[in-house]
């Protein structure tokens, strides 16, 4: 039974809010959707961009709460271009000419090597429509998170305990947000853990500390079932109490009980007053 457009949006927001409760995440979790053809393009509701950038570019400006569509005369990174199948890709780019260019491999085997392992597209695409996930109407094709470390482990924890190993994951490096935390998903139906690239990192200034997961949309209830029902063996309690305060704040049911991380030792639970537990969190990003 197809889900409505409004069962779909109410559903998720609230996963969403309980991924929100559980991890603290900085930034809001983004969705895409590839436009497959003009149709598809001017279907969507979102606003163009408005000018060309790159296509990781987009995907900032959602985590921060914005929302926009691209065609690819609205992308300028010829790699997100190529990953995206907005263009295929050339002579320069398989033989390996073009990875060598940049400087970062010793030799053309390498290069050449390196580009062959690339997520692209093996669909032509028309353009992207990149939005905060909770703003979703209908489902996305992939979900993307720019998290820290420890949130990214957690998400990876949450896929897991219900579906068991996920192998393999990868990054190289380049192409961090087109290729590893879109493409790579879309094509793999599977999640997958990116270190991001250079390029996004000065583009995007992405901090030190951030990097990306990337999975497919139909991953994401079971993942984010993951992270709640693994929450209790997981966290320490000094996390626990600021779960259960974003939970309240949020409006949402995300029940945690104290002293059973499986690595401690069971002991009280900390007090309001209590030391790390009053360590002030980072405030979401605007």
């Amino acid at each position: 039974m197809n889900q409505s457009p409004d069962s779909h949006h109410d559903e998720t927001a609230a996963d969403v809010a309980k991924l929100d409760a559980a991890l603290g995440f900085r930034r809001r979790i983004v969705g895409v959707t590839f436009l497959f053809d003009r149709t598809d393009y001017e279907r969507s509701p979102l606003r163009p961009a408005k000018a060309s950038g790159t296509y990781c570019s987009l995907v900032r400006l959602a985590t921060c709460g914005h929302a926009r569509k691209a065609s690819g005369a609205h992308i300028g990174c010829p790699g997100a271009r190529r990953a995206l199948g907005l263009n295929p890709p050339d002579e320069e780019y398989l033989s390996g000419r073009r990875y060598l260019s940049l400087g970062l491999y010793e030799g053309i085997a390498q290069a050449r090597d390196t580009a062959a392992q690339v997520s692209l597209m093996r669909e032509a695409a028309y353009g992207v429509a990149v939005q905060p996930l909770e703003n979703c109407e209908t489902p996305p094709h992939v979900v993307i998170c720019i998290c820290d470390p420890n949130q990214a482990m957690r998400l990876l924890q949450g896929r897991i305990h219900g579906h068991g190993p996920v192998l393999p994951m990868g990054s190289l490096g380049m192409q961090g947000v087109c290729a590893e935390l879109t493409v790579r998903p879309f094509r793999t139906q599977e999640i997958n853990v990116s270190l991001l690239c250079s390029n996004t990192r000065a583009v995007c200034d992405w901090e030190d500390g951030e990097l990306g997961v990337g999975m497919p949309y139909a991953a994401f209830p079971d993942a984010v079932a993951g992270v709640l029902r693994t929450l209790d063996p997981t966290e320490p309690d000094r996390k626990k109490l600021r779960i259960a305060e974003r939970s309240r704040k949020l409006g949402t049911d995300v029940p945690v009980r104290f002293g059973t991380a499986y690595y401690l030792t069971p002991r009280c639970p900390p007090t309001a007053s209590g030391g790390a537990a009053d360590a002030p969190e980072k405030e979401r990003l605007p």
